[in-house]
């Protein structure tokens, strides 16, 4: 019975671990959108840094354990994938707004989404999560098509 209890604990330990870091990442998120909302683009860069620096580890080894897309309902699951991955969608706004003196910050960016957090989802506060590797794809399609075109 002992043993049980104390396993109980370490778990319980666990989950509360892992829910305080997954509302630390996910509250960064947040804040580097309403930065870029309010148009603080380097404000919004030092935000999403500290989400990257935190919690990218995890969101690698969470990228690492998939095959495919997780579901709606497992996607909270991969909290430091979604929120890591959201973090450099939001970067690449704000060094999109920078100009040109960040482009090749921006192509790294934009490539990290879609080589190495491919399965990173986006919860839109209209009650859906949206893949981010997707979109980061258009984007770099545009810029690379702007860059011929110059």
């Amino acid at each position: 019975m002992r043993v049980i209890i104390k396993c109980f604990s370490v778990l319980l330990l666990l989950i509360t671990i892992h829910a305080a870091h997954a509302l630390k990442s996910s509250e960064l998120s947040s804040d580097a959108w309403k930065a870029l909302q309010e148009k603080d683009w380097n404000g919004t860069i030092k935000i999403t840094e500290k989400c990257i620096k935190l919690f990218e580890e995890d969101a690698l080894k969470q990228q690492a354990s998939l095959s495919s897309f997780p579901s709606p309902e497992e996607a909270p699951v991969y909290w430091a994938l979604n929120d890591v991955g959201t973090c450099y969608f939001i970067q690449c706004q704000a060094l999109e707004k920078l100009g040109n003196d960040k482009q090749e910050e921006l192509e790294t960016a934009l490539k990290k989404i879609i080589n190495e957090l491919s399965y990173a989802q986006c919860w839109d506060e209209k009650g859906w999560y949206w893949q981010v590797a997707p979109e980061a794809k258009k984007k770099l399609r545009q810029l690379e098509f702007k860059k011929m075109m110059q």
